[in-house]
């Protein structure tokens, strides 16, 4: 999954093309062609596309492709109760299993 990073690296990558471009038509005197589009249709459309992924908010006004860091820290809160709950489970089972056997010596 491409990263807010990741489209911005491409994007000054993209930059620095037209950049090279500008200076190589400069250093040979040959005038640039302006008529020809810097990105081919296919790149434009994945530039539109990625804009418009990074242009939708939720309903507090925070991007959708936000993830905050706090997240992280929830995440492994809720793993470390299903680890305890899948524990507390293990241990009942063993407690009904020795009542059981109690109760069939009796």
């Amino acid at each position: 999954m491409m990263t807010a990073l990741d489209a911005g690296l491409i994007a000054l990558l993209i930059g620095l093309v037209e950049v090279v471009k500008q200076l190589v038509a400069w250093a040979t005197k040959k005038p640039l062609d302006v008529t020809k589009p810097a990105l081919s249709p296919k790149e434009h459309a994945w530039l539109r596309t990625l804009h418009e992924l990074h242009d939708k908010f939720d309903t507090d006004g925070t991007p959708i492709w936000y993830v905050p860091r706090s997240w992280a820290d929830t995440q492994n809160n809720i793993v470390k109760a299903q680890r305890d709950i899948a524990e507390n489970v293990r241990r009942s089972i063993e407690c009904l299993e020795r009542i059981e056997k109690r109760l069939e010596t009796k």
